[in-house]
């Protein structure tokens, strides 16, 4: 299944963040069929960007194949992160199965 993945993170925690993402891919790279495939890498919502905010906003599209991949994404990102994992439906796919 495909997730949305939406983030916030603090402007005063950029380095933490970053070192967090940099053991997670070295995990990505070491084991990769523990992991969710990503689509999408992370991008920056610029529209959240421009607000007067504290907080920046990324999203990723993740697929994971199995419970496993999603709990060990979900776990490595919880607690330092505030996010959603959004299950996405292909809607060709969706169509075809009630049209």
């Amino acid at each position: 299944m495909k997730y949305l993945l939406v983030g916030d993170f603090n402007y005063e925690e950029l380095e933490r963040m970053r070192e967090l993402f940099t053991k997670r891919f070295d995990e990505r790279e070491r084991n990769p069929d523990e992991w969710p495939k990503v689509l999408y890498g992370g991008h920056f919502l610029l529209a959240e960007l421009s607000k007067k905010t504290k907080n920046l906003r990324v999203i990723s599209i993740l697929e994971a194949e199995s419970d496993e991949q999603l709990v060990n994404q979900i776990f490595s990102m919880a607690p330092e992160r505030d996010f959603q994992f959004i299950p996405m439906m292909d809607i060709t796919k969706a169509m075809k199965m009630f049209g």
